[in-house]
């Protein structure tokens, strides 16, 4: 706890602007908070409270750092554990600095800060976290939504297809860099070939930003336009195609209830999502340093060699009937 001493500035890392990039953060000086004033709703918690957790920050009080307030609601978007150890210790005021931004900007920066430090969300906390993001951020996308969650970017996508739909999709979600990228990966290729049939010569940073694409994608329809494949991969060939009609689409794991409905099936699915590639990464190849390439591709033997072990391991557990718990 301060006792009189200048204030100091506090905010967020560089880069972390919360509403589209914008100013939303921890400003201004430490000040005093009425612990009575203060209000614990903006939680991401929904376990009950760590009480062992209170007490042991009970202990080092003075020696922790401010909690974070939204003005002029007095909700508490960074230190719920921290207010709770100070009332534990019989204290009426607390160190803290003013959140300047909206209540969901406040909400965005309590999952951050619970996620980066201090006693970490669970699983399923951090997946209604997703969604409540997701309910005001819909032009998010879901890698930049995983990153302040602390989930995969295909769980994120799980999380959003649970979102009762209000309004038309968004065409275009913002990541984390603050740039719109299209929803639908055949039209930005398509439009990246689009621009290259209009002006060939235009370099892969201006046909990226014109079409809201990668570099890598631009790269990748230039490539294939040049050898006269198209500008679409196979699988995005076929994800185009309306599906026959006595056809069925492939089962997705992610939306697969016998692994969504169990906390061990949502634990295997968060792993293996995380670490699951696609067709998607052959146009990462290119981005190899010439001198790393042999390493690189010495890693990728050795990952996919680890992936031929898991599936055999698979196998063999489904032909003798019974899994192991390891």
């Amino acid at each position: 706890m301060s006792h009189g001493s200048p204030a100091t500035s506090i905010g967020p890392p560089a880069g972390h602007g919360l509403d589209h990039g914008g100013p939303a953060r921890p400003a201004g000086g430490v000040q005093r908070y009425r612990l009575s004033d203060l209000r614990l709703t903006l939680s991401p918690r929904l376990e009950p409270r760590d009480h062992d957790h209170i007490a042991t920050l009970a202990e080092c009080i003075d020696d922790l750092p401010p909690i974070v307030v939204l003005e002029p609601a007095k909700e508490v978007v960074d230190g719920l554990h921290r207010v709770m150890a100070a009332r534990l210790r019989g204290r009426e005021l607390i160190d803290g600095v003013a959140f300047i931004g909206s209540a969901q900007d406040a909400y965005v920066e309590a999952v951050r800060a619970n996620i980066a430090h201090g006693k970490a969300l669970t699983l399923d906390e951090r997946r209604v976290a997703a969604r409540r993001i997701l309910a005001g951020r819909p032009e998010w996308s879901d890698r930049r939504v995983a990153g302040v969650c602390g989930l995969a970017s295909q769980t994120v996508a799980v999380e959003r297809q649970r979102i009762p739909r209000g309004g038309a999709e968004t065409a275009a979600r913002i990541g984390a860099d603050g740039r719109a990228r299209p929803t639908d990966p055949v039209a930005g290729r398509l439009r990246v070939a689009e621009l290259l049939g209009a002006s060939p010569g235009l370099s892969l940073r201006r046909l990226a930003a014109a079409a809201g694409t990668s570099q890598a994608t631009a790269l990748d329809v230039r490539r294939r336009i040049a050898r006269g494949t198209g500008p679409l991969p196979p699988r995005l060939e076929s994800a185009s195609r309306p599906p026959a009609p006595d056809g069925q689409p492939s089962a997705d794991l992610a939306a697969d209830p016998a692994l969504t409905d169990t906390e061990e099936g949502r634990s295997f699915l968060e792993w293996f999502e995380r670490h699951r590639i696609d067709e998607g990464a052959l146009e990462q190849a290119d981005l190899v340093p010439k001198g790393r390439v042999y390493a690189v591709a010495d890693e990728a033997n050795r990952q996919s060699k680890l992936w031929a072990g898991l599936a055999a391991e698979l196998e063999r557990r489904s032909r003798g009937g019974r899994w192991s718990a390891t």
